[in-house]
């Protein structure tokens, strides 16, 4: 099985690694993101290609049924889309979700900086400061 977290990243089927993840060899896959598709329903078709790749062979029906740069949308096969969905997809929204979570506990540990650390930082914070002026650090000559 594969479980492939973040799966809006195969949502363009030409790109490297949707080319990757579609030369697995799985028994059954499971795509989760909390990303939704950008008002292109290619990338809608780009994943469940993915899913489903012998029922989803073609993108060009599924292009010319839902066109939505061209306002054209097929209301036969919208109503067709909607059920088939329903068996590919579990929405939740937002506020259902984090109803679940318990509440977020944050403990700060506050640590000092070793002196490397605090020298590092320094010469770092000087370096944002001072970009792009004429002002240099003075560093001790190196040891011979």
């Amino acid at each position: 099985m594969v479980v492939l977290d973040e799966g809006h990243i195969i949502k363009c089927e030409s790109t490297l690694i949707s080319e990757a993840v579609r030369r697995l060899h799985y028994v059954s896959t499971l795509i989760l993101t909390g990303t939704p598709l950008q008002n292109n329903l290619h990338e809608l078709w780009a994943l469940l290609n993915y899913l489903c790749p012998d029922y989803f062979v073609e993108s060009e029906p599924f292009d010319d049924a839902f066109d939505i740069g061209n306002q054209i949308c097929d209301d036969s096969v919208l109503g067709h889309a909607h059920k088939l969905l329903k068996i590919f997809m579990l929405r939740r929204l937002k506020v259902e979700v984090e109803k679940l979570m318990p509440k977020k506990v944050e403990i700060q540990v506050k640590c000092p900086l070793s002196i490397l650390q605090q020298v590092s930082c320094g010469h770092s914070l000087f370096a944002v400061v001072f970009a792009g002026t004429n002002v240099h650090m003075w560093s001790p000559p190196s040891p011979r």
